[in-house]
């Protein structure tokens, strides 16, 4: 994936990114450029999402209240698990909570919480 934003097209100084961040925004102008197997860009053509995998996420207690807020809203923004539901998982640490993911969020979730609280993250075994 090659990103260039707007503003930098129209003869702006700025950075142009290979692989950028998934959370990155695009906006009206944004030149993105995505290298993909005919059958791949068929799927995003027709809006066939390849099926998330289930993965079992446990936590330690955190420090403090103000890295449990932090875990429970990285949890919400990487998951989309509703804020309610993951404030009270963080209410009831230390404790595990099975979570539907594609391996990108799963990989950026154990990143982004690996610094702030003990974790374990692995894929459920289908029976």
């Amino acid at each position: 994936m090659f990103y260039n934003r707007h503003e930098q097209l129209l003869g702006g100084e700025g950075t142009q990114q290979c692989l950028p961040s998934d959370m990155l925004q695009l906006t009206v102008g944004d030149r993105l450029v995505i290298l993909a197997t005919i059958q791949g860009l068929r799927r995003i053509e027709q809006g066939a999402l390849a099926p998330r995998r289930s993965w079992r996420l446990w936590l330690d207690a955190p420090r403090n209240t103000e890295v449990a807020l932090e875990i429970g809203n990285l949890i919400t923004k990487i998951t989309g698990l509703p804020l309610p539901r993951s404030r009270a998982f963080i209410e009831q640490l230390p404790a595990a909570i099975t979570l539907e993911l594609y391996e990108q969020q799963a990989y950026r979730l154990a990143q982004q919480l690996q610094n702030l609280v003990t974790l374990r993250l692995y894929p459920c075994v289908k029976n």
